[in-house]
């Protein structure tokens, strides 16, 4: 880790505030959003083709380096930042932003922008909850194989879709193949190549970096109290691709530590990526699946509301970014959204018209409208 970039990071901005100035409307924010900003590959152009336009990752995390070293120590910029070294430099990247975050957020948080309300805490809630999907996305495409291959989690996913496909349909496995899509023995000789080394090495990055979630999870607790927004999806990615990994050093002949503090509980995982699937594997569900922990053969026990409110979210999230243009994920996380609201509020955003409105309150004997 370069420990004197993250001084430099953490010093307070000089002057008369620790924080610095709120950049929110300024031209530095606009240029990293700009450095962000990618065009769908797969929309039509129609007849005026031009090439997208693609992130620049590299751009986004000095732009944010400079900003939260020299002008404020802003919540969104280090968001940002996180994301961007993820893209940029994989899951050490993403140990080096969240070690920024945490540091943030326990030392600056009087300082820190958005400036705090302790009324509505939701501004900075906000960009949370948009690191939380933005990286776990991020963390999903990282590289889980070396240099040469680069293969990530839905690179992996992918594959083991195919090789079920090949046992249902061969010719549109082949049809696959032939669009860049790899069998399961294609990444697995990726991961042989890798080497045992690069697994303990990641192992132990990754494990890092679910210990700093939990650190950034105690520390939310602490300043939101009950509000506390938290970072499921994150946890959940960290979590898959571990998932991986230790297969990989198991595969290799090495040795995994088991992380009590980090380790997943209730999670599904396929038990082996190395081996042949079955031939009586479903299409849609990888094969032998096990329990990593808890309730033997369960899968995810859900205990309370807001386990499930998370797990609505975590599918809205999956379908934004599998299917972009598909309305489920908007659809799934308006649910989810309507799960946090009392029934008035569910109805005042439901239904437009006032009169019927009234006699939907009157019917179910709610408090009448607060506009009335």
């Amino acid at each position: 880790m370069n420990t004197q970039l993250l001084d430099d990071l953490l010093a307070p901005i000089p002057g008369g505030h620790p924080g610095g100035e709120d950049m929110s409307f300024s031209r530095e924010f606009d240029a990293i959003r700009e450095a962000r900003r990618q065009d769908d590959a797969g929309l039509s152009q129609g007849e005026w083709q031009t090439a997208p336009k693609a992130a620049q990752w590299p751009l986004v995390a000095r732009l944010c380096e400079d900003l939260l070293k020299n002008r404020s120590k802003d919540l969104q910029a280090a968001c940002w930042y996180t994301d961007a070294l993820i893209r940029t430099q994989g899951f050490s990247g993403l140990v080096f932003g969240l070690t920024v975050l945490q540091a943030l957020l326990s030392d600056f948080w009087e300082f820190l922008y958005p400036p705090l309300d302790p009324s509505d805490p939701e501004e900075r809630a906000a960009r949370l909850v948009w690191l939380d999907r933005e990286a776990a996305a991020a963390v999903r495409e990282a590289p889980l194989t070396g240099k040469e291959t680069g293969f990530s989690w839905l690179t992996w996913q992918a594959a083991m879709t195919l090789d079920n496909l090949a046992l249902k349909d061969p010719a549109a496995r082949q049809a696959a193949a032939r669009d860049g899509a790899i069998s399961g023995e294609q990444f697995d000789r990726a991961a042989m190549e890798s080497g045992l080394n690069f697994y303990q090495s990641m192992n132990s990055t990754l494990t890092q970096a679910a210990r700093l979630v939990a650190q950034i999870e105690d520390r939310l607790d602490t300043a939101f109290g009950q509000h506390a927004p938290t970072l499921p999806m994150l946890r959940q990615a960290l979590s898959d691709c571990r998932s991986v990994v230790s297969r990989s050093i198991a595969k290799l002949g090495g040795v995994q530590e088991v992380d009590e503090a980090t380790s997943p509980v209730d999670t599904v995982v396929p038990a082996k990526i190395f081996t042949p699937i079955a031939t009586n594997a479903s299409l849609q569900v990888p094969p032998e699946t096990a329990v990593v922990t808890g309730a033997a053969n369960q899968g995810v026990m859900l205990t309370s509301r807001r386990e499930a409110v998370v797990h609505l979210r975590l599918v809205a999230s999956y379908f934004r970014e599998q299917e972009p243009h598909s309305p489920v994920g908007p659809l799934v996380e308006r649910a989810a959204k309507w799960a946090e609201m009392p029934l008035d509020q569910w109805l005042e955003a439901v239904v437009k018209d006032a009169a019927t409105l009234q006699q939907l309150r009157e019917l179910l004997d709610l408090p009448r409208d607060r506009q009335a």
